[in-house]
């Protein structure tokens, strides 16, 4: 009895070594590929959402807290136990690739998710916290008075002066034009006061309120197609809030003020739309699709590289 039971014991050790050693010689296993793929996913789209949307707008500290900072312990805690697995010679092939999964959700998730913040979240969440106004005169009402604008419409008959836009080059072309509700073509009753504007100054003195966009005009300025400039029912604006290209638009409206000889004491830039609040609604779409494809984009991405570093470990002899 006792000699059977030994053998039984024996033969089930076996079994198990050799299942054990059958593993081993597979590069991709079940259990490990999932760990691989699932938590890096959680990690990335935790990450993201942290860096991309409300809740960094209005608790910027607690979403860096368990946002980035929280993930960068993971990944320290995860690194540390995969270096130990190497140095004990234990199977560390997982861990290994864990770590590699884990750091890349981290890094991408920080990086495209600060791109989406302010490629759109920024900016929505800011023109919600500003100001509306409705029924202004471009002609006669100054910029100043209008400073914590976000979105504006303008008087009946107030239009683009795309034939006089300007356009600014930068990498990118970043072109300006006029908001107005009357010609502004000098005529020659002005030009005979001595006035040197080639355009006629409205009441207020200065061109304040300007339509704007990027890479929508030719290098001159000519050909200025954007916003909603071709649609008759459009007459108002919503600001345009990114502060790493509003220099460009400064230094459009600059060169606009020295070529034709008139002021723009406060210039405020708009992108011209028929409905600000449709087109405000759209800027949360835009992020939340964006944040969908950046998370499918990684899940893809991290699979082929996980697949594929399980397999060079495997190559390389570590188990």
């Amino acid at each position: 009895m006792f000699s059977h039971g030994h053998h039984g014991h024996g033969h089930f050790w076996n079994e198990a070594h050799q299942l054990l050693r059958k593993r081993d010689k597979q590069p991709w296993n079940l259990g490990t590929v999932l760990w691989c793929i699932l938590l890096p996913l959680l990690l990335f789209a935790h990450v993201y959402y942290c860096c991309a949307f409300s809740f960094r707008f209005y608790h910027t500290i607690i979403a860096i807290c368990v946002g980035p900072c929280l993930a960068l312990l993971l990944c320290a805690g995860v690194t540390a136990y995969a270096v130990r697995l190497c140095k004990l010679s234990f199977r560390a092939r997982g861990a290994l690739s864990l770590t590699v999964s884990l750091w890349s959700a981290l890094v991408l998730a920080i990086y495209q998710g600060d791109m989406n913040y302010w490629l759109h979240m920024n900016g929505y969440l800011n023109l919600q916290d500003m100001a509306s106004y409705t029924n202004i005169d471009p002609s006669s009402d100054r910029g100043q008075t209008f400073m914590d604008a976000g979105q504006i419409y303008f008087k009946e008959g107030t239009f683009v002066v795309k034939e006089k836009a300007m356009a600014f080059q930068n990498i990118g072309t970043y072109c300006v034009a006029p908001i107005v509700r009357q010609p502004i073509e000098n005529p020659v009753a002005v030009s005979q006061l001595n006035i040197s504007s080639k355009v006629a100054v409205p009441p207020s003195g200065t061109f304040d309120f300007w339509a704007v966009g990027k890479d929508c005009c030719d290098p001159s300025g000519g050909e200025f197609t954007c916003g909603e400039v071709a649609n008759d029912r459009a007459r108002a604006g919503i600001r345009m809030m990114r502060d790493d290209i509003r220099p460009f638009f400064v230094l459009a409206v600059q060169e606009w003020t020295a070529w034709v000889g008139a002021p723009s004491a406060h210039p405020l830039f708009f992108h011209w739309v028929e409905d600000p609040l449709s087109t405000l609604d759209s800027f949360y779409k835009k992020a939340s699709t964006m944040f969908g494809q950046h998370v499918a984009s990684f899940f893809f991405m991290n699979l082929v590289g996980t697949l594929l570093l399980l397999w060079l470990l495997y190559g390389a002899g570590i188990r």
